[in-house]
């Protein structure tokens, strides 16, 4: 039987990033080392999945919107939801530059989202997810790309 997910008992927070820019995963890698969380980067929605079949799993991941090429960010929240309770109930980021960043977000039902262009804000947001422990509420299945209308 597969428990629920509960955050990790490490002494650091975990955080799986998933963009497929480098320099993005980079940047947001180190704000994150230097808040004391450990860190893992995956630059595709597939590597990100893979990322999930190890252990410990993240206490939280930050997942860009648009990757290419490959699968995209909802569509790998999606997979996650259906890959097990677990992972399904890991609090989600979205960090994007998509312009319908925040309409994307509410339609998967998270509340965390922030733009590339704010990252002066992405480690209050950090904290804030890994706070309160929201996971996303509504991913459905979807068919082709992941994008919600």
């Amino acid at each position: 039987m597969i428990q629920p997910y509960t955050p990790s008992k490490q002494a650091q927070p975990n955080v799986l990033i998933v963009d497929d820019e480098e320099d993005v995963t980079t940047m947001l890698s180190g704000m994150l080392v230097s808040l004391g969380y450990a860190v893992r980067v995956a630059h595709s929605g597939e590597e990100g999945l893979a990322a999930l079949q190890g252990y410990p799993l993240p206490d939280l991941i930050t997942l860009d919107i648009e990757m290419y090429p490959g699968m995209d960010g909802p569509e790998m929240a999606r997979q996650m939801a259906a890959f097990s309770v677990a992972s399904a109930n890991i609090p989600i980021i979205f960090v994007s530059g998509h312009p319908r960043l925040s309409a994307i977000a509410q339609a998967l039902g998270t509340p965390y989202f922030l733009p590339k262009s704010d990252l002066a804000a992405f480690c209050s947001i950090v904290e804030k997810a890994n706070t309160q422990r929201v996971a996303p509420s509504r991913l459905e299945p979807h068919d082709g790309r992941g994008l919600p209308s």
